[in-house]
């Protein structure tokens, strides 16, 4: 079965569960039966075929490259070599082991170390893939791993001192960066609100507060005026406060212009109630004044809104219209393809690099904030009165 006889809704659910662990494991599989030089598939092959999010893949992938399975070609691909293709199983060095082995070989001088927390976290796939794009054009290497929030200096220390520089991605790993930054090394936290350590580590960010606005103001230009809000953090944490911020500009906006909009937020307790079956949604959509539009939290999310308002009984975007965040892959290949705020990754990457690269001396509280933009796709459209959740119920 090809990926285009798959049902959207049920393959995009299962795409985000998959561990990272069992896809180095089957990938290795495959690989010791495949001939030597004979080239795996695409990353968006191989996110259909193991039903793995893009952060999974790109770690098996790391994993078996700097094990020997696979080797990299620029502008050709990844192809099996004669070790990948033995039938012996190797062994998998530990995270630090795996990134002392490829600084030696790759020479640290011009390496920039992107430093992840184990933990899944939504959007942070597309961080990964965008920055192992861009730091070939400026001629780095890139060493990705994964730590622990409390991972000692010491174990960086060995390549810590040579190389460019650290991008941090994940917030958990705020108080590592503080302590990188301490010991005189180059760090950039990438991707989150001012952190703990803003004083001495730089950080860039999508303003979230213009994104809730924007996904508001869309909403508002199609007719809508009860919107749900799925809050993915506590409502008194920055982001929350800011993404709040952005949706109440929108609902001012409205009413100066003597119209009605109004949002119905759900904190994350709530959500996950919301999310964990059918009938909770089926109760909320086909209530009287049931919103009619949905903004989710981040793209995975509006996944799962898709698929159980779908089982609900209830058309996206004939009925509801959604919302997601973070302009994934997976996004894009719903179905209907998924109207999304795009974060601005990209942008967000190349000032990160510049930062590395080209400043002499980082800026200390340096921090930049990225306008993000609306992708409108499929999953939104006008309201009239024949196809809100109450008529769905009526018919």
């Amino acid at each position: 079965m090809n990926s285009s006889q798959l049902n959207p809704v049920s393959t995009k659910v299962r795409a985000a569960r998959t561990p990272a662990s069992e896809v180095t494991r089957c990938l290795r599989d495959e690989c010791a039966r495949m001939n030597p030089g004979e080239r795996i598939p695409s990353r968006g092959e191989l996110m259909v075929r193991y039903a793995a999010s893009e952060r999974a893949v790109l770690k098996a992938l790391d994993e078996l490259r700097l094990g020997g399975v696979i080797v990299s070609r620029n502008g050709s691909g990844t192809y099996v070599t004669e070790s990948g293709a033995a039938a012996a199983v190797p062994r998998i060095p530990s995270p630090m082991a795996q990134v002392q082995a490829a600084t030696r070989v790759q020479g640290v001088r011009n390496t920039v170390i992107a430093l992840l927390h184990y933990q899944e976290s939504d959007g942070y796939d597309r961080f990964e893939t965008v920055l192992s794009e861009l730091v070939r054009d400026f001629g780095f290497n890139l060493l990705t791993t994964y730590v622990e929030p409390d991972a000692e200096m010491e174990s960086l220390e060995p390549f810590a001192a040579q190389a460019l520089g650290f991008i941090v991605l994940h917030p958990s790993l705020e108080g590592l960066a503080g302590r990188v930054s301490e010991r005189g090394h180059r760090v950039v936290f990438v991707g989150w609100p001012a952190p703990v350590h803003a004083a001495e580590v730089p950080f860039i960010a999508e303003d979230r507060q213009a994104g809730a606005y924007l996904a508001m103001r869309h909403l508002a230009a199609l007719g809508h005026q009860r919107v749900l809000v799925q809050m993915g953090v506590e409502t008194s944490a920055p982001e929350g406060r800011r993404h709040l911020s952005g949706v109440a500009r929108a609902e001012r906006e409205a009413r100066r212009g003597r119209k009605e909009l109004v949002a119905q937020v759900v904190c994350p307790g709530e959500s996950r109630e919301l999310l964990g079956g059918v009938e909770p949604v089926r109760e909320l959509f086909h209530q009287p004044g049931a919103p009619t539009a949905v903004i989710a939290w981040s793209d995975h999310d509006a996944l799962k809104f898709l698929n159980l308002l779908s089982h609900a009984g209830l058309r996206v975007p004939g009925h509801v219209s959604l919302i997601g965040h973070g302009n994934t892959l997976l996004g894009s290949q719903m179905f209907p393809p998924l109207t999304t705020v795009d974060g601005g990754i990209e942008q967000q990457m190349l000032y990160a690099l510049e930062f590395l690269g080209e400043s002499p001396d980082l800026p200390r509280a340096q921090s930049v904030l990225v306008i993000p933009a609306l992708n409108v796709r499929g999953s939104t459209g006008p309201v009239s009165a024949s196809s809100t959740p109450a008529a769905a119920k009526a018919s």
